[in-house]
C-alpha cells in the first residue's frame, strides 16, 4: 500500500459510537484511525476513565501520540504519531502550514453551488465555555468550503483548512 494516500473501502466493517477506534493504516512512525464520534480524540482532565483515541489504538500499536484532535462528536480519520520525534516532526508541519489539510462533510441543507467561500476567524483556547473554537484575540484561521455533491435534504461539503 502506498503510504501517502488513504483508501476508502465501502465493504469495510463499519465502526459506531461505542465501539473502538480502527487503525486503517500504519507503519513505523505514523498510524491513520478511524475516529468514532463520540469518543474522545485525547485525554480531557476529569474524564480519565472515558475511552480516547490515544489510548485505544495506542494499545495494539504500543504507543500512539497526537499531532492534532477532532471534537468528540466529529467522526474521521485522525493521524497520530508513533514516536515523540514524529509527532514533533508532524506537528511542524502542520503549523507550518506544509501539509494540505481537507475534509467531506455532509451537512444538512442545500449548500451553493459556485466557487468556494472563505471563512475568515481566530481560533482560541477557550472560547468561554472550556473549549477551543472561534473567538476573538486568537490566532487567524481560514477554511474553504465548496460543494462537492447535492444529496437528498443534504450536501456532501469539501473543507480545505488554509
Amino acid at each position: 500500500m502506498d503510504p501517502t494516500h488513504v483508501r476508502y473501502r465501502a465493504d469495510a466493517p463499519r465502526v459506531t459510537v461505542g465501539r473502538d477506534a480502527a487503525v486503517l493504516w500504519y507503519d513505523q512512525w505514523y498510524a491513520v484511525v478511524w475516529k468514532p464520534a463520540g469518543m474522545l480524540a485525547v485525554p480531557a482532565p476529569g474524564r480519565e476513565d472515558t475511552p480516547n483515541v490515544l489510548r485505544e489504538v495506542g494499545r495494539p500499536l504500543g504507543r500512539a501520540l497526537a499531532v492534532h484532535r477532532l471534537d468528540e462528536e466529529t467522526s474521521g480519520l485522525m493521524m497520530v504519531a508513533r514516536t515523540p520525534a514524529a509527532q514533533e516532526a508532524m506537528k511542524a508541519r502542520l503549523e507550518a502550514h506544509a501539509v494540505e489539510r481537507r475534509y467531506l462533510a455532509v451537512v444538512k441543507g442545500s449548500f451553493p453551488a459556485g466557487p468556494p467561500r472563505e471563512i475568515r476567524t481566530t481560533i482560541v483556547r477557550d472560547r468561554g465555555d472550556g473549549r477551543r473554537g472561534s473567538g476573538p484575540g486568537g490566532k487567524p484561521a481560514v477554511t474553504w468550503l465548496s460543494l462537492v455533491e447535492t444529496l437528498p435534504g443534504a450536501s456532501l461539503v469539501e473543507a480545505q483548512i488554509g
